[in-house]
Formats: C-alpha cells, structure tokens, sequence
C-alpha cells in the first residue's frame, strides 16, 4: 500500500500504481481498473506504459479512502495495488529542516547536503525513486529540503560519520532532522 496526504481542494493528477517491476520481460498492460469505492475521489483513469494513472481529488478532511489499482498485463500477469489517501487541511509536502548545529556538526555555509527519494509509486505522474535532491547551508548551517509526503527519503550530511539518514515523510508536514535521529 502506498500512502497519499492531500488536501480536499488538491488535485493530484496521474498518480498511480507502476507495474513494471511486477510485470515479465516486454510485457504491457493490457487492461485495467481502478476502484475507489464509489467515492469518487479517483477519476481520469488510464494506462501509461507500465503504470495505471488517475486524477486523485476532492474527498472529505478527516476522511480516508483506498483506491485500489488493478491490472491484466499482455502475457497474463494479474495484479493490483492500493492507495491510501488521507485528505487533510493542508497536505502535499514535508520539510525537512537540517540544523548543522544541531547534528553536532560546525554550522558551515555552503556545506553540500545530498539526499535521494525512495519510492517506486508516481507523484504527480514522476516516478521518485532514486531522484537525487541537493542543497547548501546558510551561514548559520541550516538547510531545507521540500519532498512529498509519503516517501522516504535517504539524507547524506557533509560528514561521513553520520553515514546516510533515513527519514519517512508519511503524514509529516515538518521534519527536523535532529529530533529523528535522535527520536
């Protein structure tokens, strides 16, 4: 299951569940549905080389819906995923927030921070995996990094003592870098 936090005026258009992985060698989708319980949060469905894409929108605050993905691929594999969306007051995105000082390092301008996302599902119709994000320092050592809910994301700090910092941005506006290695 994949998780989706969105507002309930957001639309997210072409997000989905890619099949390739779970697809043999030079298969195609041959067929497909998706199902979100007649709530009529998915809607615009269709394929897209490897995956099946819909417009995710509207939806309740406070509520949650499962939008299910299915598929028939052209050699007879069938399978199926689901989204979980969440819809919120305000959704879309997490920040996080990278303090040098805060880490134990020395507040540096200018220090490289390099992060990767971790996801194989599309967000707004990307695919992220593997999608590399760089940023620098102010002058007192702070960084910001702006990624989608619902990843994780791999942080490599400007020292190798910390090594790579894994974050999960499931349903966080907000991240401060020091409290989640610490917490």
């Amino acid at each position: 299951m994949f998780p989706l936090v969105k507002s309930d005026e957001q639309a997210i258009v072409n997000t989905g569940i890619d099949f390739k992985e779970r697809l043999q060698k030079d298969e195609t989708i041959l067929s497909f549905s998706v199902d979100d319980g007649g709530s009529g949060i998915a809607s615009n469905a269709k394929i897209d080389g490897t995956q099946v894409l819909a417009t995710i929108s509207g939806g309740e605050i406070g509520q949650t819906y499962i939008v299910t993905f299915s598929m028939v691929g052209s050699k007879g594999t069938i399978d199926n995923g689901k989204i979980v969306v969440y819809v919120t007051p305000n959704a879309g995105l997490c920040t996080i927030v990278i303090n040098l000082k805060n880490l134990g390092l020395a507040p540096i301008e200018g220090a490289t921070i390099l992060a990767s996302i971790n996801s194989t599902q599309p967000w707004h119709g990307s695919i992220l995996s593997g999608q590399s994000i760089k940023t620098t320092t102010d002058c007192y050592g702070n960084a910001e990094l702006i990624v989608p809910q619902g990843v994780r994301v791999s942080i490599l700090l400007p020292t190798p003592s910390h090594g790579r910092i894994e974050v999960d941005t499931t349903g966080k506006a907000e991240i401060d870098l020091s409290e989640a290695i610490s917490g």
